[in-house]
């Protein structure tokens, strides 16, 4: 905060999700309804606590926030707010706070509360030219269980925020606005709701022109990823057969009406009598017939209790998953509907993490710079503290030190999609020296100068791993925008 407070002229604060580190749980406080009641209050007071502190320390700044996964209890889950619905099966405890907590930095406009009571996003206008626009992405993304049902609130309150989305870019290019979007998961991350990626690359192509800047979290490494025009794909495209990865091991997760004569589940029985071919041809049928299921797989009739051959329809994505030596199912990708790897129409930007817990890293920050009239971005200054150094303190406190600034680093004109593009093409040549700064030299690269991961409790997948060959190429893919969506 005090790092903060020093910068100057510092009218826009946007804070991209997960106030609480972990989210609040039950074991924190006991079984039952009363320890998820004091749960929820706990996430109440982390947001309430960060949130006020902010505006203490920036009293003449402007605090935008969004909810991330963790803002919620259980964690990742996120309920809707319709009619009178039980508390421990309804948002309201937390939006109902939101509207107090956030509306005086939205002026307390009776549009945006409406929609944040309602389910935690809105549009302000804090200065003349300028909409930004903060999206609930829990009602987009899989990792809350409640959108996978069709007659959820949840599921309900997602499509709207489409619906409303859609409207408030239209009415903001009517006036002539520039619009930053915040968000918490990108919408790069594989784990959004099937569909939902290219319908949102849709309004992003649509409103290229209106659309400034996209800032998200989650994520906690610093990487970005360009957004891109979306074609249909050539019709009667072939399923994709892949095998040996773990996407095959499991059951399924769509229902396709009992075409096998074995009743209406995820993963019907095949008859004995049918060809492999038979059943492909048949579960394509099913398959291609819904635009929830992305593909199948079939197993063989040594992996099922019944001894009989098995086919299993998923809506999740079988793009870059990770390899399984032992498997020997067949998985079948659907081809999708449309392929969003056409015209770069916008730059999605995740900050790097104030926490330091996975991976572990260092704490760090960005300070943005926008035009005063466009509000298109002009630079990106990341700021890092050093957790160690500031522990031994007396008291502990953090120095805060410039790590880069974006474009002078990569040696950029500008920060736009054209210039994204640029780099990336400079990063993909071969023996590339700015993505060896950036991504290829491991611990010595930018991308991990300021991770600490050597001191980490635990062990998940190393980012300052040497990446280059295949890691290179599916690297670059994400940050040009062309990896498979989900």
């Amino acid at each position: 905060m005090g790092f903060m407070k020093k910068q100057a002229a510092t009218p826009l604060v946007y804070f991209t999700g997960d106030f609480a580190e972990a989210g609040a749980s039950d074991p924190c406080h006991g079984k039952g309804e009363v320890g998820a009641e004091l749960a929820r209050q706990q996430i109440l007071d982390i947001m309430n606590y960060d949130w006020l502190a902010l505006r203490k320390a920036l009293p003449g700044a402007k605090v935008f926030g969004c909810l991330g996964n963790h803002d919620s209890h259980p964690g990742d889950v996120f309920f809707g707010t319709t009619g009178d619905c039980p508390v421990d099966k309804c948002q309201k405890w937390q939006y109902d706070n939101l509207t107090a907590l956030w509306g005086p930095d939205l002026s307390n406009d009776p549009a945006a509360l409406a929609t944040l009571k309602k389910g935690a996003y809105y549009a302000t206008q804090p200065m003349k030219g300028l909409t930004v626009v903060a999206l609930n992405i829990q009602y987009w993304d899989t990792q809350n269980s409640q959108i996978a049902d069709k007659t959820s609130s949840a599921y309900a309150e997602g499509q709207e925020q489409f619906v409303w989305l859609a409207g408030v870019l239209a009415a903001a290019k009517k006036r002539g606005d520039a619009v930053h979007i915040l968000g918490h998961q990108p919408p790069a991350n594989k784990s959004w709701k099937a569909r939902y990626y290219t319908k949102f690359m849709a309004l992003c192509t649509q409103y290229k022109d209106t659309i400034k800047a996209q800032f998200y979290g989650h994520i906690h490494t610093d990487q970005w990823s360009l957004t891109r025009s979306c074609a249909a794909s050539k019709p009667g495209a072939p399923y994709k057969e892949t095998s040996r990865i773990k996407w095959c091991s499991g059951g399924g997760d769509w229902e396709p009406g009992n075409i096998f004569g074995a009743g209406n589940t995820s993963c019907p029985l095949v008859p004995k009598a049918w060809s492999d071919a038979d059943v492909v041809s048949k579960c394509e049928a099913a398959c291609t017939g819904s635009a929830e299921c992305l593909g199948f797989t079939l197993y063989d009739n040594t992996t099922t209790k019944q001894g009989l051959r098995q086919c299993c329809f998923r809506t999740g994505s079988v793009a870059s998953q990770p390899a399984c030596p032992t498997c020997t199912a067949r998985c079948y990708a659907k081809p999708r509907g449309e392929e969003c790897n056409g015209e770069a129409t916008g730059v999605i930007i995740p900050g790097p993490s104030l926490t330091e817990g996975w991976p572990a890293t260092n704490p760090a920050l960005r300070l943005l710079t926008f035009d005063a009239e466009s509000f298109e971005l002009l630079e990106m200054k990341t700021f890092y503290a050093d957790l160690h150094a500031g522990n031994k303190k007396s008291p502990p406190s953090l120095d805060w030190q410039l790590e880069y600034d974006f474009r002078k680093k990569f040696g950029m004109a500008d920060l736009s999609p054209a210039s994204f593009e640029a780099l990336h093409a400079k990063m993909a040549s071969e023996g590339s020296a700015l993505w060896q700064t950036y991504r290829g030299q491991g611990d010595g690269s930018l991308f991990c100068t300021k991770y600490d991961g050597k001191s980490a409790p635990f062990k998940p997948t190393d980012p300052c791993a040497v990446c280059d060959g295949a890691c290179k190429s599916a690297w670059l893919q994400h940050l040009n925008g062309t990896a498979t969506p989900p």
